[in-house]
């Protein structure tokens, strides 16, 4: 593809390959990842970062494909992603919302979503995205102190108010971090070790993946946006509220979007409740099976902040 640089694949598995960047990646300011690169500590088995990884597996759930993409370097050596989309599809269609938003690209106005970088379309039924390649944020043992777990909520409550504002829906528990590991990290240790490296800058997190997302008109009220109960099931459903458990025959995918990150909220930080009392508050509000009483995305960053 002309102006990007695939990563060469290095190490095959059942669930994919890892992948290794052709060069140093260079750092870059905002909306661009920092990352932690030795290269001498890579060998040739799988010890890069899972966010390397080529996804070509599929849901046992479902038994549809949930994600193709690669990773790559554009011309100045900047770590990206490149997916396949569909043309005219639900995704395609917010992609080509998100494109016309100079705001994601602001770092005093990012809004804490993925912003697509370039949408290239080709000669046949579609396209392909190049989007940020920022990691997946490791959340046990992660936040050292009490703004910092503060300013998280804030920013995916920012996140998903942002995208409820432009009638976009999504799966709440896709999460990134504006910053790469090209070692592993999954253990309290290696947590900290990540954590440290960040301290020199500011950390970012922003809500991504629009697979199973739907776009509404930009006109239509949030509270007439509906959507056929079948589909309250997708994405990652431990975290939903029991919307549609009653027979109901369609849903408030807003409504279930917040409920769904307060679920999120509520497994990982319930035991902090105690320490921050306003959280309790804020989780009962976004998680209330009182759909009527929940919070709307802008109503919980509003208390939150």
């Amino acid at each position: 593809m002309k102006g990007y640089t695939l990563y060469p694949r290095q190490v095959r598995s059942s669930s994919g390959c890892f992948d290794q960047p052709v060069s140093t990646p260079l750092y870059q300011a905002h909306p661009y990842a920092c990352f932690l690169y030795n290269k001498s500590q890579l060998t040739g088995t799988a010890s890069c970062s899972v966010c390397f990884k080529l996804w070509r597996g599929h849901s046992e759930t479902y038994n549809l494909v949930q994600a193709l993409f690669c990773f790559s370097q554009d011309e100045l050596n900047r770590n990206v992603a490149i997916g396949v989309v569909a043309n005219d599809s639900q995704e395609h269609r917010i992609f080509k919302n998100l494109l016309d938003c100079p705001e994601l690209l602001d770092p005093d106005t990012f809004p804490c979503v993925i912003p697509p970088l370039q949408i290239i379309s080709t000669c046949h039924s579609f396209s392909f995205v190049v989007m940020l390649c920022w990691s997946h944020v490791v959340l046990a043992y992660w936040f050292s102190n009490v703004g910092e777990l503060l300013f998280f909520i804030s920013s995916m409550l920012r996140g998903l108010s942002f995208l409820h504002s432009r009638r976009i829906d999504i799966s709440t528990s896709n999460i990134l971090l504006n910053f790469l590991d090209y070692n592993n990290f999954v253990n309290h240790e290696g947590a900290a070790q990540l954590r440290a490296g960040l301290l020199p800058m500011q950390a970012c997190y922003c809500l991504f993946d629009f697979n199973l997302s739907v776009i509404f008109p930009p006109d239509m009220p949030l509270e007439d946006c509906r959507l056929p109960s079948d589909l309250a099931g997708q994405g990652a459903p431990w975290f939903h509220p029991p919307d549609v458990l009653q027979g109901e025959l369609d849903y408030d995918p807003f409504a279930l979007d917040v409920g769904c990150m307060g679920n999120v909220f509520s497994s990982e930080f319930e035991v902090l409740v105690p320490l921050i009392p306003r959280l309790g508050p804020l989780f009962d509000r976004m998680t209330t099976h009182n759909i009527r009483d929940r919070f709307t995305a802008a109503q919980a960053l509003e208390f939150c902040e």
